[in-house]
């Protein structure tokens, strides 16, 4: 039968160093995988801003919804758009201009766009144009449609605090 082999002192170094090796992979991992998505989301966020930057369709969106945040008697106009023509497209392309926003709130929610990155390239002229446009707002809401840019208005309570003067409060 042969000499039986003692048992070693150590035997429990082995098991502990591969599990430890395993342990270290396994944060390694974690780690990467967050920093991934992180960067992912930044890349996301940076392709949302180049786009609203440089495409021509959000640049005209833009003009529009300025010339409705600085021209009194086309805001006038546009809130009491009701038949087809062109005011009616420019009340159509300010809620498209809200609509973009209402999305980059989405993609927060979701995790999908990083929001302090976005915040503070975009938060200022966000608050802004939910502040300035909450009578557009209330039009989409009436009626039927309670629901519109409730993720717009959410975002910027949260990014402007009790900064907000009272008469913006889209449900009202």
């Amino acid at each position: 039968m042969g000499n039986p082999v003692a048992p070693l002192p150590f035997w429990w170094v082995q098991p502990a160093v591969v599990s430890a090796g395993i342990i270290v992979t396994l944060c390694v991992a974690a780690a990467t995988i967050l920093t991934n998505r992180r960067i992912a989301r930044i890349k996301a966020t940076l392709d949302m801003i180049e786009a609203t930057e440089s495409k021509e369709y959000y640049q005209k969106l833009y003009a529009t919804y300025r010339r409705y945040r600085t021209n009194p008697s086309f805001r006038n106009e546009v809130l009491s758009a009701t038949e087809e023509g062109e005011v009616l497209k420019s009340l159509h392309a300010c809620w498209d201009y809200l609509n973009h926003y209402e999305l980059v709130a989405i993609g927060f929610r979701k995790g999908i766009l990083d929001e302090e990155f976005y915040r503070r390239w975009m938060g200022y002229a966000v608050v802004r144009d939910f502040a300035e446009g909450t009578a557009l707002i209330r039009k989409a809401r009436a009626p039927g449609d309670e629901e519109a840019y409730i993720e717009l208005e959410a975002l910027c309570a949260k990014w402007a605090g009790n900064k907000l003067p009272p008469e913006t409060n889209a449900s009202a």
